[in-house]
């Protein structure tokens, strides 16, 4: 997939908003544009932006939370956006073209393969 370079893959640095935001370009281009080979012959890139409004919708409410805040998630809404994360990573498997795990002998073996 070469969406981000091994340095920024292994780095302490690396945060899912910033790379997933289409507005982010990083000096060796944009992991937003990069998604699912890019955009369609419409100019869209739906799966890019399906991940990016569900980060969006659960960055701050859930992923980080802190008990003294104001806004505060029900449990009902939590799950709410949790199933939505879920339901995105979906969206993106079926829409983009992956490399099979065959011939790997772990997960980790096959992400390293994908740096």
């Amino acid at each position: 997939m070469k969406l981000l370079r091994p340095e920024d893959y292994y780095s302490d640095d690396i945060r899912i908003g910033k790379i997933l935001n289409p507005h982010y370009i990083k000096e060796h281009g944009s992991v937003y544009a990069k998604v699912c080979g890019g955009s369609d012959a419409s100019g869209d890139n739906i799966v890019a932006e399906r991940l990016w409004q569900t980060w969006k919708k659960g960055r701050n409410l859930v992923f980080h939370y802190f008990p003294h805040n104001f806004r505060r998630l029900s449990f009902d809404e939590a799950k709410e956006i949790i199933d939505a994360v879920i339901a995105s990573m979906e969206f993106a498997l079926a829409k983009c073209s992956l490399p099979s795990l065959a011939g790997k002998n772990d997960l980790n073996e096959h992400l390293e393969s994908l740096v």
